[in-house]
C-alpha cells in the first residue's frame, strides 16, 4: 500500500483509493483451510496426520493436475522450518519438497552451515 503524497506531518496516513483496509492489532483472520479440508484440523495431532490429509484431499482446481501432493518433510520437532514457493515438476513427481535444482542449492546451503537436511522441516506454501 502506498501513502498519498499530501499526508500532513503527524496526521494519520491516508491510503490510496482502492487499497484494502489494513488489519488492526489483535485482529484474527480466519483461514479458509477448515472449510476446504472438511473435518476439524485440530483433531490432527501429528505432522504425519496433517501430511496424510494433504495427500488425500482434493479441495481446489490444482489437485486434479498434480501427480503427488507435497506436504513437507523433515523433523517436526525442529526449531527451523523452511517454506518455499509451490512445488515444481520434480517435486510433483516425487512428492518431496526441494528435490529439483532449488533443492540442490538448499542442500548446499545446509551443508555449508553444517545443518543436516533431516534436522529441519521443509515445505512449500502451496501443497
Amino acid at each position: 500500500m502506498e501513502l498519498t503524497a499530501d499526508r500532513a506531518e503527524g496526521a494519520e496516513p491516508r491510503w490510496k483509493k482502492g487499497a484494502p483496509p489494513v488489519p488492526g492489532p489483535g485482529l484474527a483472520i480466519r483461514s479458509p483451510a477448515p472449510v476446504l479440508l472438511g473435518n476439524d484440523l485440530s483433531a490432527l495431532s501429528t505432522i504425519d496426520a496433517v501430511a496424510e490429509r494433504i495427500r488425500t484431499t482434493y479441495c481446489c482446481d490444482l489437485c486434479p493436475h498434480r501427480t503427488n501432493a507435497v506436504p513437507g518433510e523433515g523433523s517436526a520437532e525442529s526449531g527451523l522450518m523452511l517454506v518455499g514457493e509451490g512445488p515444481g515438476a520434480t517435486e510433483d513427481a516425487t512428492g518431496r519438497p526441494f528435490v529439483g535444482q532449488a533443492g540442490q542449492l538448499l542442500d548446499s546451503i545446509l551443508d555449508a552451515i553444517e545443518v543436516p537436511r533431516q534436522k529441519v522441516y521443509i515445505t512449500n506454501i502451496v501443497k
